[in-house]
């Protein structure tokens, strides 16, 4: 029988590695320490073993995993972050999306990074024409980067136009698949064209990669009724009131893309 050797970090693998983990990283955490936790986190944790600790039985120790991958995960990591967004804790769900986002925006280089950040607080501005410039350039120098498309979708949506910001979604979800936020804004983006049954369709699967978002379910309620209210041809809109008053409530990005503006 050939004898199987364990490396350290093997012997880190289940339960009670986890709750060192727990213990260990929540003293930083408690301590709103971040550099010292990631200081600690790449000296003694890889990032398949803190993975590994998605699923640990404690939701506790879940969610401190979650954050510790948010400060030294990678956009490959997305996949099982994004299955703890099925997760029944509430608040590894949070804490998930939260390690998610932060993975996504900095995944390039540094320098494409610190531009996205300047180029989303120009957007909270309402510069759009200044964030876009930035965005285009980013993306010039980095065409992979899926976050930069997704932020541009953002200011093409929030200028009307919702063409051209589907273009961005599909390019950011053909770099990132897990990317719920480029869905969902597409399904806005659809409504806005007035092509409800495609808007509906990609509001279902934006939840079947974060069931929790409430606001998208509502918008995918709304998106099916006003099918209905327009009839089998996309497009048409009857001009009725009830029309009207559900097109304005699903119009705002904030229900799909909130989470991504920071």
């Amino acid at each position: 029988m050939t004898r199987v050797s364990i490396v350290p970090s093997q012997r880190r693998a289940g339960v009670g590695a986890g709750l060192r983990l727990s213990a260990e990283a929540g003293r930083f955490l408690a301590l709103d320490d971040e550099r010292g936790l990631r200081d600690y986190l790449r000296k003694r944790w890889g990032v398949a073993e803190l993975t590994e600790q998605l699923g640990h039985p404690e939701s506790a120790v879940v969610r401190i995993a979650a954050a510790c991958l948010g400060l030294v995960g990678s956009i490959e990591q997305s996949a099982a972050l994004s299955r703890a967004l099925h997760h029944d804790d509430y608040f590894v769900v949070v804490v998930a999306e939260s390690a998610l986002r932060g993975i996504w925006f900095r995944s390039s280089k540094s320098r494409c990074c610190r531009t996205l950040r300047l180029a989303v607080e120009l957007m909270n501005r309402y510069d759009y024409d200044r964030a876009l410039a930035l965005l285009h350039r980013i993306l010039s120098e980095d065409p992979g980067f899926a976050e930069a498309y997704n932020q541009r979708a953002i200011v093409h949506y929030l200028c009307g136009r919702f063409e051209r910001s589907i273009g961005d979604c599909r390019r950011a979800l053909a770099l990132n698949p897990y990317h719920f936020g480029a869905l969902g804004g597409m399904g806005h983006c659809h409504t806005r064209l007035g092509q409800y049954e495609t808007a509906a369709a990609a509001y279902h699967r934006t939840l079947e990669l974060h069931p929790r978002l409430e606001a998208i379910r509502q918008a995918l309620r709304q998106a099916r009724e006003l099918a209905l209210i327009s009839g089998p041809a996309e497009g048409s809109v009857c001009g009725c009131q009830p029309l009207e008053a559900a097109c304005r409530a699903v119009e705002s990005p904030d229900c799909a893309w909130r989470v991504f503006r920071a």
